[in-house]
């Protein structure tokens, strides 16, 4: 038996294959096939860096920078990269191009003057060619020890699929780098938020501060001190283990090139391979074995729980003792029944209650977004005064490109307060039943942004009003307008787009600055705007209907679905209870050496997940 205080990887992963065996022979059901397959990346040893970051902050740069090679993945200054890049250790550098499963399509090896056509917005506009992800080999050491670093799309309001495409490999981080920069803003509300949602995933956080070159010495250890301070006062980080690093990857590509060692203690990149090579590498295995333990935890009370109830079965010494033990089975049936046919009829309707209580507080926050609402009458004063159908023209334009964007945000924070109650409700519903009903029961199929069950986005609070009072127009306009506002999933769609091209390409073009004609512009575009403004609505009021009739269904679903396999969990053990009298003495014994071996094998699979140590007090979750 191994006596190790930390187990290899591989005892690690044998043990935890043998705890999924076990609750299938104990139970009759197929093992879990999601858990091999995360088995399987475990023993692998693969330890997920994901990078993330605002979009132009420098990520893409910092990646090829740290790992030596500059043109290793597009950088924001070129094209901005659209998809996923998956960055791991090969002798040479290559790329695969994988895509979607369901499109049909094998994955492709490409060269590096292709990226662009797979990668990029520019040759890939909404990925039109189903890209999945691009694999990336190079050969680096920081990745020989199973690093994985994930490049993903830059967050903000400039493409409108990025963060939807970037949070899906947010659940697969063993750790995260969060780039800011020392030139724009500094951390924000919008990181702050971020940030939180991060927590939930993972502890390792590390950030970066791009760019030192390009601001004097003072402004950039300002700009770390600030963002610190925010971190440690705003997003709960202790100051005092926050691991921060100021680089600069121009610096660090010249010091590659002059084999210049001050140059390269200038680009800061120094210090950020000795952390990856000092602290995350020679501890990817144990890291890997954490996070994987947690995932495992489930099962193995499960498993134990499962051991207990045999034991208590086979352990029944006479008649009396069989008999009582049925009894209270049978009891506690009796009562799981009765609250299946009252008490969840009651639970449902609070949770059918609880989600109108959401919906009307949902038409009350988008009431500002209707006809004739607030939004709409700051935007119609906007366009009251401009001066020129120019200005108008540019206005709507910008308005339209970024509606959606702004919709999205109060159908994203809808969602999240759905979610928060219904998890709530089914962690009472759990507790009451002792069988845990959260998983998967909160999948939404409303596509109003990311699936519920999923690790939250949090967009950024600013809202066209606040740029739309400053009074910013033509390029400008646009910049402030794209850059304070988040994207998750379009929600006026190509019928504003048919209304815009008509709008502008027809009605505006032709005006002078007529007074009159001015006046109709104006009043004419705020029309515009209000039809738009009126589909947007119109659709949001459907979308948010829609997701949480579906979330009813979902959780109606999963609570009955969780009573019914304990009810039945019940009645098996009451059957078996009931032919421990038929069976002979040698068919209990048997059935006793058989559970015992069973016992010892879970014994001996925790006991190689966790290193050794009291393995019973482990099973109970301590």
């Amino acid at each position: 038996m191994n006596t190790n205080s930390t187990p290899t990887l591989e005892q690690f992963t044998d043990g935890a294959t043998a705890v999924l065996a076990l609750e299938a022979a104990l139970t009759g059901k197929p093992v879990d096939p999601e858990l091999i397959k995360k088995i399987a990346m475990w023993k692998m040893g693969i330890f997920r860096i994901v990078v993330m970051g605002e979009i132009k902050k420098g990520k893409s740069s910092f990646i090829n920078a740290l790992l030596g090679h500059k043109n290793l993945v597009p950088v924001c200054s070129d094209v901005a990269t659209s998809t996923i890049f998956k960055i791991c250790y090969g002798e040479k550098v290559g790329y695969k191009v994988y895509f979607f499963q369901d499109s049909g399509k094998a994955p492709v090896a490409i060269q590096a003057d292709e990226l662009p056509a797979y990668g990029t917005e520019d040759g890939n506009p909404g990925n039109e060619k189903q890209v999945d992800f691009i694999q990336v080999f190079c050969p680096s050491p920081l990745l020989k020890a199973g690093l994985v670093i994930v490049d993903t799309p830059g967050l903000g309001g400039l493409f409108k699929q990025h963060k939807r495409i970037t949070y899906q490999y947010v659940p697969k981080a063993d750790a995260v780098f969060l780039v800011t920069d020392s030139v724009e803003s500094p951390i924000g509300q919008a990181e702050i938020d971020l940030l939180g949602d991060l927590k939930k995933v993972t502890k390792h956080i590390f950030f970066v501060q791009t760019k030192s070159r390009l601001v004097d010495a003072d402004a950039r250890e300002a700009r770390k001190e600030n963002n610190i301070r925010t971190l440690a006062e705003q997003a709960g980080f202790e100051k005092d283990k926050i691991r921060y690093f100021v680089v600069d990857s121009a610096t660090k590509f010249a010091a590659d090139e002059e084999h210049d060692l001050k140059k390269l203690d200038r680009s800061g990149f120094g210090e950020v391979a000795r952390f990856v090579n000092g602290y995350i590498r020679p501890n990817v295995h144990r890291l890997i074995m954490a996070r994987a333990m947690a995932e495992m935890r489930p099962k193995i009370d499960a498993v134990s729980r499962e051991l207990d109830a045999q034991a208590a079965i086979l352990k029944t010494k006479n008649e009396e003792e069989r008999q009582a033990a049925i009894n209270e089975l049978t009891r506690e049936q009796e009562q799981l029944k009765a609250w299946d046919s009252t008490e969840k009829r009651v639970v449902l309707a609070m949770l059918e209650d609880g989600l109108v209580e959401v919906r009307e507080k949902a038409l009350d926050t988008i009431g500002a977004y209707r006809p004739n609402g607030a939004f709409h009458q700051e935007v119609s004063a906007t366009l009251a005064n401009l001066d020129s159908a120019t200005q108008i023209e540019d206005a709507l334009t910008i308005i339209q490109q970024n509606l959606s964007d702004t919709l999205s945000q109060v159908l994203y924070d809808t969602e999240k307060e759905m979610s928060q109650g219904c998890v709530k409700l089914l962690s009472e519903i759990s507790r009451k039943i002792g069988k845990s009903v959260e998983q998967g029961v909160l999948q939404s199929d409303s596509n109003i942004s990311v699936p519920i069950s999923g690790v939250p986005v949090e967009i950024n609070k600013s809202t066209m009003f606040e740029s739309l009072r400053n009074g910013w127009f033509g390029g400008t306009f646009g910049a402030a307008i794209g850059g304070a506002i988040g994207s998750i999933v379009p929600v006026v769609g190509t019928t504003v787009g048919a209304w815009v091209g008509a709008f502008v390409g027809g009605a505006l073009s032709g005006l002078s600055s007529n007074k009159h004609e001015m006046i109709a512009a104006r009043n004419q575009a705020g029309a515009v705007f209000g039809g738009w403004l009126a589909n947007a609505y119109a659709e949001m009021s459907q979308k948010i209907g829609s997701a949480l009739d579906q979330i009813k269904r979902n959780v109606t679903r999963g609570v009955t679905e969780a009573v019914t396999s304990v009810i039945k969990e019940k009645a098996d053990h009451i059957a078996e209870l009931k032919q421990m009298g038929q069976k002979s003495s040698e068919e209990i014994k048997a059935k006793m050496a058989e559970l015992q071996k069973r016992q010892q094998q879970f014994k001996q699979a925790v006991n190689d997940m966790q290193g050794g140590g009291a393995a019973a007090a482990a099973a109970k979750g301590a």
